[in-house]
């Protein structure tokens, strides 16, 4: 989001004060975006942690195990992205401080900082990263499967 404006000869000219001071808020908001991602990542991988316990004697290594434990990963997966959309809707609803800010040495015609324009605004993958990071039945169950099929 460069800022351009003319100088008094008619050329276009950038405003470094301007361009370092709005470089500066957008990595804030997003340092802001994933902070908020990763404390809501965390809390929902320790819920689904407890409420999905793994234990691997549950799972035989013949068809109907491997069968039953694929299925419980694909089922996990589907909640975990049912979960991220109702995380990113609460996550999207948390305001910005900065919101609007001009920053300084503000050209004419700037409107201000818009929070609404950064990617990781509308993108699950903060919170997606967070919560498989944190959730062990997952990566276990999938563990688990390598071994079964071999695959490692």
């Amino acid at each position: 989001m460069p800022s351009y404006h003319f100088d008094s000869y008619g050329k276009y000219k950038s405003n470094w004060c301007h361009e370092f001071s709005i470089r500066t808020l957008k990595m804030v908001d997003i340092g802001s975006i994933f902070m908020s991602s990763g404390v809501l990542g965390y809390v929902i991988a320790l819920g689904l942690n407890k409420v999905l316990n793994y234990h691997e004697e549950n799972y035989k290594n013949n068809f109907q195990g491997i069968f039953k434990l694929a299925t419980e990963i694909l089922l996990e997966l589907g909640l975990i992205g049912i979960l991220l959309y109702v995380t990113r809707q609460f996550v999207q609803t948390i305001p910005f401080l900065f919101d609007g800010w001009k920053g300084f040495c503000t050209p004419k015609g700037f409107k201000g900082y818009n929070h609404k324009k950064v990617r990781e605004w509308e993108n699950p993958y903060p919170i997606a990263f967070f919560v498989i990071l944190f959730q062990d039945s997952l990566k276990n169950k999938i563990h688990l499967l390598t071994r079964y099929l071999k695959l490692n």
